[in-house]
């Protein structure tokens, strides 16, 4: 009787659903005309607009004395299956829609085609959109975050789906015509490495691959405080290709100025008496100020102000690395040490503050060493690639914006309780540019130096997932719970699932990555609702 109920309520749901959806009052759609004629939708429960978001029953609760049974995985995905948000628009227009969960995409005119016929779509497009930026959404749906067995890095999954609403048939983009989509994301301003990754679902899960070229880059955009400084192209740590001959002039000959305060241990300073010299390496800026980051064979950063004349090099500002001679001298107390250090007490390796006098004279070397020690060091050639690819962006960025009109999105979005989803409120974006429909993900590949295969000993088959709490990446295990090169001393947590007896059992543990098997994985029986609950704790990771 109960599954008769449930039928019958599932269909009179869909009905009103469809008959909402394929039913726009076309008054109200006018008044979310933006000047440039493009249409906006959003997708809320509202009559204004007449977009309905499928909602997913709710089967984790149940009545009093009722058995909760679940005879396999595949049978609790289909009850937790989310929803999409559906759309209905017009083909022939430039259309921007706000989905449930901040998603804004914007769809160019004339952008679908008829996937079997290759012909363009006549009149209105079906419109679905699945949206996963929480940890627990995406283990629900069984997705992970790999790319042919690399780790990756999201920032945010979505899966978008069209069929003409004439006949129903699927469609795709028209070359040349892609959807502009913005992720809202609370880190977005950080989108390093962020681009475009397509997903093609496999028999256990789905494979991430990236799309090349200048157009797959995210780029992150504030709503509240675009700037373009994000784009300048400023000379950064640049330093000229080739060791060049002329030499910047001494500028400022101030005793003063050709001293600084340094510390060295005491094991090194007590072989010395007196004033002592030592090579120390360095660089000296665009400013002329003198840098040294190792002295001796110890890295020890000490600096002298504004001493040298600029360095120009192809009509560009640039560091220049050289070689100096420093003079040490401390006021240490030699015999109390040597003395002290003979009857075992003392620390010979803490830091005394040694006064360093500068010999003005230097010596220009390569860029090598400073490599070794600096993380941004480039060439001036590297440095006008950058520049151009930078404007590049910009232009591109410029035009994704103007796109999805996330100017206004302030005006465009509408909920029913008044503020919408959490993910709304969120000022960062994401912005991306697809050539395709279906999977889609903004990702980086995350790189580490020390990979291992992680086991995870299980006496019979389950599903096992791990989630890294430091970044927000899944990666699902072999049959023998196997995790393929994965970064060493990562800490992560470990979730398995099985069904026995039509009960759901669940493990749920944390640990660190390391080269020895995990070997205290227990199940234990959950409900539906305490399952969904304990995944929910990883968003906060």
């Amino acid at each position: 009787m109960r599954s008769k109920l449930f039928v019958i309520l599932n269909c009179f749901l869909i009905g009103c659903v469809f008959y909402s959806c394929e039913a726009p009052d076309s008054s109200d759609v006018k008044s979310l005309s933006l000047k440039d004629s493009a249409k906006t939708i959003s997708d809320t429960p509202s009559v204004e607009n007449n977009n309905t978001t499928f909602e997913s029953v709710k089967t984790d609760s149940l009545p009093d004395g009722a058995a909760e049974k679940i005879g396999s995985l595949s049978e609790l995905n289909r009850r937790l299956n989310k929803k999409a948000s559906h759309f209905v628009i017009t083909n022939s227009r430039d259309t921007v829609i706000k989905c449930k969960e901040g998603t804004s995409l914007f769809i160019p005119a004339n952008a679908f085609l008829n996937a079997i016929t290759q012909s363009p779509v006549v009149g209105e497009v079906k419109i679905s959109v699945k949206e996963f930026y929480k940890i627990s959404d995406m283990l629900i749906a069984g997705l992970t975050t790999t790319s042919d067995n690399q780790l990756l890095e999201t920032g945010g999954m979505i899966n978008i789906e069209a069929v003409a609403k004439e006949n129903n048939d699927s469609c795709i983009l028209k070359p040349g015509k892609n959807i502009v989509i913005g992720m809202p994301n609370s880190d977005a301003t950080n989108a390093d490495g962020m681009q475009l990754f397509n997903g093609v679902h496999g028999d256990t899960h789905i494979n991430w691959t990236p799309q090349t070229g200048l157009s797959s880059l995210a780029q992150a955009w504030r709503r509240s405080d675009f700037s373009w400084n994000q784009f300048r192209s400023d000379p950064g740590f640049v330093f000229p290709e080739d060791v060049i001959k002329a030499k910047p002039q001494v500028i400022n000959v101030d005793p003063e100025n050709l001293r600084a305060e340094i510390k060295m241990s005491i094991r090194d300073l007590i072989q010395h008496t007196g004033v002592f010299t030592r090579k120390a390496n360095g660089y000296i800026d665009t400013l002329g100020n003198l840098h040294c980051y190792r002295v001796g064979n110890i890295p020890r950063p000490v600096s002298f102000t504004e001493i040298y004349s600029p360095t120009t090099f192809q009509d560009l500002k640039v560091n220049l690395a050289v070689d100096v001679n420093l003079n040490l001298k401390s006021d240490l107390n030699h015999d109390y040490y040597q003395k002290l250090f003979k009857m075992g007490k003392g620390k010979p390796d803490s830091l005394v503050v040694v006064t360093a006098t500068l010999n003005p004279s230097f010596k220009i070397t390569g860029i090598e060493k400073v490599k070794k020690n600096y993380k941004y060091v480039e060439t001036v050639k590297e440095y006008q690639k950058r520049q151009k690819r930078m404007v590049s962006l910009a232009r591109e960025y410029e035009k994704r914006i103007k796109q999805l009109k996330l100017d206004s999105e302030e005006k465009l979005t509408r909920s029913a309780n008044g503020g919408g989803a959490n993910l709304q409120s969120a000022q960062d974006y994401f912005v991306l540019s697809t050539p395709k429909l279906g999977w889609i993900n903004c990702d980086r590949f995350y790189n580490y130096p020390a990979k291992v295969d992680y086991l995870v000993k299980l006496k019979e088959r389950a599903s096992l997932l791990i989630v890294f709490n430091s970044m927000k990446s899944i990666m699902r295990g072999d049959l023998n719970g196997v995790f393929g090169n994965v970064p060493l001393n990562e800490k992560i947590t470990i979730v398995g699932l099985k069904t026995e007896n039509g009960k759901l059992l669940m493990a749920f543990h944390e640990t660190t990555i390391t080269n020895q098997p995990f070997d205290r994985l227990t199940f234990q029986p959950v409900t539906v609702k305490e399952y969904k609950s304990r995944l929910e704790r990883l968003n906060g990771l």
